[in-house]
């Protein structure tokens, strides 16, 4: 072997070891800038409300309604205000009243839980199966939904009566809190219809 290819054979080594050299530079750089990147991802904190009875994820935004959190909240209203045995309908009310605005807060509290005697005296039970939420009006400060669904009717665990009810529900938008992430408060609930089932 000649001396010159030795000298070649030693300048491809060195050549390629200050390539290994490169590479081993540019790496390290990725692996710092993504534990930089990293990092600072993990410091953003990101509040997670946990939505009762939410049926799928949602993002609140401020300043923005979007109509699955308004059906979301009205199921979950109608819900507490329309099943209950009587075990359940005072917790129910009361888990309600955080959803009244203030304004009918003191008026829809007297009329809730004077329905409590009465239902503890004669056992009666209510179970509301919805099937459809609409959203009838959005705008300005109102929002009015209407579910619909079937309302059963039971005293003593026995079944009574079975029939269509619709709910109506007109919100007022507030500033969303911890307790009422909506940002929504109950103006006014009501039975609309009633029909019996066919």
């Amino acid at each position: 072997m000649k001396s010159s290819d030795i000298w070649k054979f030693t300048d491809n080594i060195t050549a390629y070891v200050n390539f290994l050299k490169g590479v081993i530079i540019f790496e390290s750089f990725l692996v710092v800038l993504l534990v930089l990147v990293l990092s600072n991802v993990s410091r953003k904190k990101q509040e997670i409300i946990v939505v009762p009875g939410a049926q799928e994820e949602m993002v609140f935004k401020p300043g923005k309604l979007n109509d699955v959190i308004v059906k979301d909240l009205a199921l979950h209203i109608v819900s507490l205000y329309s099943t209950f045995t009587p075990a359940t309908f005072k917790s129910n009310v009361e888990r309600l009243l955080k959803y009244f605005s203030p304004l009918k807060y003191s008026e829809l509290k007297v009329k809730l839980l004077s329905r409590n005697e009465e239902i503890q005296r004669s056992t009666y039970s209510q179970v509301f199966i919805p099937e459809h939420v609409d959203i009838i009006k959005k705008g300005g400060g109102d929002v009015s939904v209407r579910v619909t669904g079937v309302l059963n009717i039971m005293i003593a665990d026995k079944p009574v009566e079975r029939k269509r009810a619709i709910y109506s529900m007109v919100f007022v938008r507030v500033e969303p809190t911890k307790e009422n992430p909506y940002g929504l408060q109950l103006k006014e609930i009501k039975i609309e219809g009633e029909g019996y089932e066919k």
